[in-house]
């Protein structure tokens, strides 16, 4: 009796463990877009959090992460101007408008933009850091006693 449940189990059991599966396959000639991310020095934005919204609507289409030399792609499913946001999560967004299947008003890439006043905080903090540290190094040098070879 015991043989015969655990067959029919099995019989039972057997087309779904075969049901389910993955795969994947080339696709040719597919209208993708890739865009690269970098800041100004050429350094990729690795790793940026991505949103694409779709055109004319802003509802979000994808979210995703740039790899390591800055690239994100999607494949858009409608024409139309395309926003694609970037953020590396250290005060760097960038907003791309990529046209799909009409013309656009630049082909000029989007460029990173730092608030001035964000640059001028952060060189103003170095200078202090560099400064503080520069300071508690002499005054160090002043405190420490000097040995001295006794004859």
């Amino acid at each position: 009796m015991k043989a015969a449940t655990t067959a029919l189990s099995l019989l039972v059991a057997a087309p779904s463990a075969f049901a389910h599966g993955a795969g994947y396959e080339a696709v040719d000639n597919a209208p993708v877009e890739v865009l690269r991310f970098a800041y100004t020095a050429g350094q990729a934005m690795d790793g940026a959090a991505v949103r694409v919204l779709e055109p004319g609507t802003e509802r979000l289409y994808q979210v995703g992460r740039t790899d390591r030399d800055g690239r994100f792609a999607f494949v858009p499913d409608q024409p139309g101007e395309w926003i694609v946001e970037a953020d590396d999560g250290q005060g760097h967004k960038l907003r791309a408008t990529v046209g799909v299947g009409v013309a656009t008003a630049t082909d000029q890439p989007d460029t990173v933009s730092v608030p001035p006043g964000l640059l001028l905080g952060a060189l103003i903090a170095s200078l202090l850091l560099n400064a503080g540290l520069l300071s508690a190094l002499l005054a160090r040098k002043k405190r420490a006693p000097r040995s001295r070879a006794e004859p």
